[in-house]
């Protein structure tokens, strides 16, 4: 949305933006309030929403999905989610049905203790938890305690997470949608929140 809006700015006639998505809702990890507002957000700003369409190749400038359909684009920003690196089916951890590093509470691998795992290449054993990036970044001074805490032999800290994360979408237009839980809120204050948060991240960085 935020590319939409930032492209239309340049040139109103540059063509239209859809997006393709295999779910049947668009953002169906959150709750029906923020997906109704980012659906009305796409609709007011003119963005087609393709959904139930599994893309089955990409070709030149086109995609040819299972359905027998194909979309034509000038341009492709591909957003395909997260998958598990290739080589871990045969690194001999244990791993989810999704193919993704089992851990326990410690953050180790269940099957290999000295075998360490975060953010979206672990499966909690003992918590389902959506791949999002305020998760690994709680369990990176986790992570870090419990690898000094196995060298000198002590034990190790458990990562309790917290019950739900707060999702901030910008939208474009100075704009956001804030969801957490059942709640979800859009404007500019929302907008205004994320640069904050967003800059004061980057900034411990720099």
């Amino acid at each position: 949305m935020a590319m939409h809006h930032r492209l239309a700015a340049g040139d109103e006639s540059y063509g239209t933006v859809f997006v393709v998505t295999s779910s049947s809702d668009i953002l169906p990890h959150q709750n029906a309030r923020a997906r109704r507002l980012i659906s009305e957000t796409l609709a007011e700003s003119g963005i087609e929403v393709h959904t139930n369409s599994v893309v089955e190749a990409v070709e030149a400038q086109s995609l040819r999905l299972v359905s027998g359909g194909k979309l034509e684009f000038d341009h492709l920003v591909l957003a395909t989610g997260v998958a598990p690196p290739t080589w871990l089916k045969h690194s001999g951890l244990a791993l989810d049905e999704r193919g993704f590093i089992v851990v326990n509470s410690s953050l180790q691998s269940v099957s290999h203790a000295k075998v360490f795992a975060v953010g979206d290449v672990a499966s909690m054993q003992s918590h389902q938890l959506p791949k999002a990036g305020v998760y690994a970044v709680r369990q990176g001074p986790v992570l870090a305690e419990n690898l000094r805490r196995a060298l000198a032999g002590e034990p190790l800290r458990a990562y309790r997470p917290q019950r739900s994360a707060l999702a901030l979408i910008g939208t474009g237009e100075r704009s956001a949608v804030a969801a957490r839980g059942a709640f979800a809120l859009k404007g500019n204050c929302v907008w205004r929140w994320k640069e904050w948060i967003d800059r004061r991240f980057v900034a411990r960085y720099r």
